[in-house]
């Protein structure tokens, strides 16, 4: 984010969303007395010491001790789901969505907006079935005019008894209309695994980076000609690698953070600008890497983007 975006974030935060934020940060210190100081000072005090006072009940009924101990427990873990899932919600639907606003408009393409955050399970079923899905953020939008999805997503496979491998963890993002009608092509990590057949191109320094599988090998060489190749070679030596495909005339990329930053952190002071800035920096990040992918689709399919014909 250049300084002239963060100062006027800045100034937006404050007319925009700071109320906002101030409200829903007594709500979270609220949160913090209810879960983590008044039940386990109450589990503390009539729980474990319940036998002290009151021997003459518990004589001969120790198990209803530990019934009481677990609905303590069950007590504990419910208010702390719900009240943490209310505020999360609550967060997502008002504080994040005025965000992702000044998003939409700053962005130098009027045509690529936003439309909020939806926090709910999607069927993502383009990957293979031994492959193991958990979605958590869900996001509309529109990219160039077209229909743009952003999940979070964890994507996992078993090997043996007990080895569970991390494939991927982090914001898949995909326009689904693109029609732009070639082949299944993988552009991925070495530790992804396809039905698809892998090819090899001819740059070991490209095979070294990304494995390539098609379920046409002719075309996707005729795609992943030298110029592209050494196109995708210079951006991961300046940006990292960049993992996409085209798959069922959609268009998908996985980007790769550590955790999902549309889902802001109750451990941190709510009211704080820095808590909202790196969702700016990670749609500018997608962005920027959806139109790297488009400057390596051939012309006349690029320039009907751009015109909103696909």
């Amino acid at each position: 984010m250049d300084e002239a975006t963060l100062n006027n974030f800045t100034s937006y935060f404050q007319y925009e969303i700071y109320k906002d934020t101030l409200k829903y940060e007594k709500y979270r210190i609220f949160r913090i007395i209810i879960v983590y100081i008044i039940i386990p000072i109450l589990y503390i005090a009539f729980i474990l010491r319940s036998p002290f006072f009151f021997n003459d009940f518990y004589e001969g009924n120790k198990y209803i001790y530990k019934l009481l101990n677990l609905f303590v427990v069950i007590i504990y873990f419910c208010f702390h789901t719900f009240l943490t899932s209310i505020l999360k919600n609550k967060i997502k639907k008002e504080i994040i969505a005025k965000v992702l606003k000044f998003v939409n408009m700053t962005t130098r393409d009027k045509k690529s907006k936003l439309y909020g955050i939806q926090n709910t399970v999607a069927s993502l079923h383009i990957f293979p079935k031994f492959q193991y899905c958990y979605c958590d953020d869900y996001i509309m939008g529109e990219y160039k005019g077209s229909k743009l999805k952003i999940y979070y997503i964890k994507l996992s496979k078993i090997e043996g008894l007990n080895n569970t491998i991390i494939l991927f963890n982090g914001a898949f993002v995909c326009l689904p209309d693109l029609n732009l009608q070639k082949a299944d092509i993988v552009i991925d990590s070495h530790l992804s695994k396809s039905s698809l057949e892998k090819i090899d191109v001819e740059n070991e320094t490209f095979n070294k980076e990304y494995s390539v599988f098609t379920n046409n090998p002719n075309e996707a060489k005729s795609f992943l000609t030298p110029d592209v190749v050494n196109k995708i070679i210079q951006y991961t030596q300046q940006h990292g690698n960049i993992y996409f495909s085209f798959e069922q005339n959609m268009l998908n990329l996985k980007v790769c953070p550590s955790k999902n930053l549309f889902d802001v952190p109750l451990n941190k002071n709510l009211t704080d600008v820095t808590n909202y800035i790196n969702i700016i920096n990670e749609i500018e990040n997608i962005y920027e890497k959806l139109d790297f992918i488009m400057s390596l689709i051939n012309d006349e399919t690029l320039e009907k983007i751009n015109q909103g014909e696909l």
